[in-house]
C-alpha cells in the first residue's frame, strides 16, 4: 500500500484540517477581516473580561449594556415582569 502524502494547508479541504491548522487559519482570516473593516472606517465586534464591545478604527471601545432589565407593559406573554430588551 502506498504511503499517504502530507498535503499542504492550501491543498487540504476544510474538513481535513487538524484543530491547530483550523485555529491558525481562523485567526489569520479574522485578523485580515478586522484590518479591512477598520481600513474602511467600520467598527468590529469583540469581547473581553469586561463584556462585549465595538472596537473602532481609532482604537476606542464602546461596551454593550447587557442584561439591562426594562419594564414593559403587561400583556399575555410577559405578565408585566422585567424582561431583557431585544
Amino acid at each position: 500500500m502506498a504511503k499517504k502524502q502530507n498535503k499542504s494547508l492550501t491543498e487540504k479541504g476544510f474538513f481535513e484540517l487538524s484543530y491547530e491548522e483550523d485555529q491558525s487559519l481562523m485567526k489569520e482570516i479574522g485578523v485580515k477581516a478586522i484590518a479591512e473593516a477598520h481600513s474602511l472606517g467600520l467598527a468590529t465586534a469583540h469581547g473581553d473580561d469586561r463584556g462585549l464591545f465595538y472596537r473602532y478604527p481609532d482604537g476606542h471601545r464602546e461596551y454593550f449594556e447587557l442584561h439591562k432589565k426594562t419594564k414593559v407593559k403587561p400583556n399575555s406573554k410577559t405578565k408585566g415582569e422585567n424582561v431583557l430588551p431585544l
